[in-house]
């Protein structure tokens, strides 16, 4: 009787596979790690970049005007005027708004009057908002 070795080239085949894949998976794990940190140090620069704007605008670089609607009306609204600053070589458009009645105001930035970046401060309370129209 003939001596026969059947799937000796499939056992080899298979472990090839099962190497490749796990090379593939361990690149992509990297790469997702890599991608990961690459989004929050943007995100923390960008958070950077609009904390250093408040801090400019409620150290009084611009001037508070009263809301016109009772509380604060949109940032989108007729009503409301953009003022123009440059900070860092860039052209922000800015509101600051007071409520008297409330004794709050807010701030609100924006490079494109698109995405507009605000923050509120109530007693002593500070809170921020990323609108986009």
């Amino acid at each position: 009787m003939k001596n026969t070795r059947l799937g000796w080239v499939s056992v080899p085949i298979m472990v090839l596979i099962l190497s490749v894949t796990g090379l593939l998976l361990a690149l992509q794990s990297s790469v997702n790690e890599h991608v990961l940190w690459q989004s929050y140090f943007q995100t923390t620069s960008a958070q950077q970049y609009w904390r250093s704007v408040f801090a400019k605008l409620q150290s009084g670089a611009v001037a508070s005007l009263p809301s016109a609607c009772d509380g604060f009306c949109s940032p989108w609204a007729s009503v409301q005027s953009w003022q123009s600053m440059q900070l860092d070589g860039d052209t922000l458009f800015v509101q600051v708004h007071h409520h008297d009645n409330y004794d709050a105001k807010r701030w609100c930035a924006s490079l494109d009057k698109k995405l507009i970046y605000c923050a509120w401060q109530r007693d002593g309370q500070r809170s921020f908002a990323q609108l986009i129209r």
